[in-house]
């Protein structure tokens, strides 16, 4: 509980009227009126679907006598029909969220060392490396993704990959209440150009690549990359780049100038921490000024989500000894390049991976047929209400990579699901696919078909647990599917 004047900095607000004014006391801060409970703060933060400012009236209702508003037409509606409300007239609500979020909760990731990941691939993978990484080496930890919320062995679910601003510091409250010493997260695209993170007090930043995702909310890559660049600017100690990537290698000199330490990974280009693959045993060098060390890699997408690992606990300053003891033996994701057990026992092996985006897809149909003896078996589908402009790409990149490909329905959403298949096919090159919109049905007949020597991929869903067709959500694990699947066969 704290005082609006205690939480607002003069040149944060454009006026404040109505009220107790800068005296009004804040109990919490709310976004959504339907969490208000009598005392809290009501921020009105404009939507994709709806505008915060018109549900002010509910807000009231339940308890709310303090609005911050960005319309001064709103704060002269609540100041004639709610006198006994504070109304603070801001130019950005977003940001005011942001601010005031951090403000209350004492600002709790400038006491803990944080490490943020983006790009369009690999963000799970690598932050995930890092967690283990730490946590082997005995540090009380904290991961933010997409998979879940962790506090070292405590475990909560991730309904988006980086949460709205007032739900993230109070995370980091808690973490910071726990003793954790190390957080890293996964920072999207949308949460750096939504202010989730504005913030959040970075001292290592990780770019692992940038392809095409995302494009019907960001328009154009040179915003999407605009985007990913903002994290990039924020990291206190490194900015830790993969300039492979073409936008990798852009961000270098303009990160310079800004007076960023700037650490490079790559296989392509001249880097600070580089490797090569060796595709024959499945293992990679990674070489920097600390030394050579050989770490086990499966693919050429493993490869560079280690590199930035090293990279990362490299600039948090631990030796060499030390990074080849954590290194030797790194724990992925749940749903990344996840095998499912039990199917070398039909002599096949199924693998569920999170590819939703042409790179990631073709990354692991690449990886895939580096060693495989048989056929690869593709099950797909795109989400509706997503970038429809990927849908073709990836369509051609399975019907090239597979020999054969099952069409499925992913997330739908409310989008027509058969129109969404039409336009994967509109770039398949090769017929050899079938349509087979239950998913499950679609996983059933790929196993089924899958002989002694072929790889079933099922891509797009990896760890997630639900399927949403419409309005509606269903449960649905890949797999998990894949795993009964196996088990009545056997």
């Amino acid at each position: 509980m704290m005082r609006l004047g205690e939480l607002i900095k003069k040149d944060d607000y454009i006026s404040c009227s109505g009220g107790m004014g800068l005296n009004s006391i804040v109990k919490n801060i709310a976004f959504d009126s339907r969490n208000v409970e009598p005392g809290d703060s009501f921020i009105c933060i404009r939507g994709f679907e709806s505008d915060g400012h018109d549900y002010i009236p509910q807000a009231y209702r339940k308890g709310s006598r303090v609005f911050i508003v960005e319309e001064l037409a709103w704060g002269k509606k609540i100041q004639t029909e709610y006198p006994d409300a504070a109304v603070l007239l801001v130019d950005d609500s977003r940001s005011m969220l942001s601010t005031l979020s951090d403000r209350f909760f004492g600002s709790p990731s400038k006491k803990i060392t944080v490490v943020g990941v983006t790009g369009t691939n690999g963000k799970t993978s690598v932050t995930n490396y890092i967690f283990n990484a730490l946590r082997k080496l005995g540090f009380s930890t904290g991961m933010i993704g997409t998979i879940e919320i962790r506090m070292d062995d405590e475990i909560m679910p991730s309904s988006r990959t980086t949460p709205e601003s007032f739900e993230l510091q109070k995370i980091f409250k808690a973490m910071l209440d726990k003793g954790i010493e190390y957080v890293v997260m996964e920072v999207s695209s949308h949460a750096l150009t939504l202010l989730r993170v504005q913030d959040i007090d970075f001292d290592i930043s990780v770019f692992t690549n940038l392809t095409q995702d995302h494009l019907d909310f960001h328009k154009t890559m040179e915003n999407y990359a605009d985007a990913k660049y903002m994290l990039m600017k924020k990291s206190n100690k490194a900015s830790i780049v993969n300039i492979d990537d073409k936008y990798g290698n852009e961000y270098m000199d303009p990160l310079i100038k800004e007076g960023k330490r700037v650490v490079t990974y790559g296989m392509q280009n001249k880097a600070d921490i580089v490797s090569n693959k060796n595709e024959a045993y499945g293992l990679m060098t990674i070489k920097s000024q600390l030394g050579e060390m050989e770490i086990k890699a499966s693919s050429r997408f493993e490869t560079y989500n280690k590199m930035a690992a090293y990279a990362v606990l490299k600039e948090l300053g631990f030796d060499f000894n030390e990074l080849r003891y954590v290194l030797c033996d790194l724990k992925g994701a749940k749903g990344r390049f996840q095998k499912v057990p039990g199917s070398e026992k039909l002599g096949i092996e199924i693998i569920v991976d999170y590819a939703h985006t042409p790179d990631a897809l073709s990354n692991v149909i690449e990886a895939i047929n580096e060693y495989k003896r048989g056929r690869l078996i593709t099950v797909f589908g795109c989400g509706g209400e997503r970038d429809p402009f990927k849908r073709p790409m990836m369509g051609e990149i399975a019907s090239l990579g597979s020999e054969h490909v099952i069409l499925t329905d992913d997330n739908p959403r409310r989008e027509d699901a058969n129109n969404i298949i039409i336009q994967i096919e509109n770039g398949m090159t090769k017929d050899r696919h079938e349509v087979i919109r239950d998913r499950k049905e679609a996983i059933r007949k790929a196993i089924m078909s899958a002989v002694a020597g072929d790889v079933v991929l099922i891509a797009g869903k990896g760890h997630e647990k639900l399927q949403i067709i419409g309005d509606q959500s269903f449960e649905h694990d890949d797999f998990q599917v894949a795993r009964s699947i196996l088990e009545a066969i056997i």
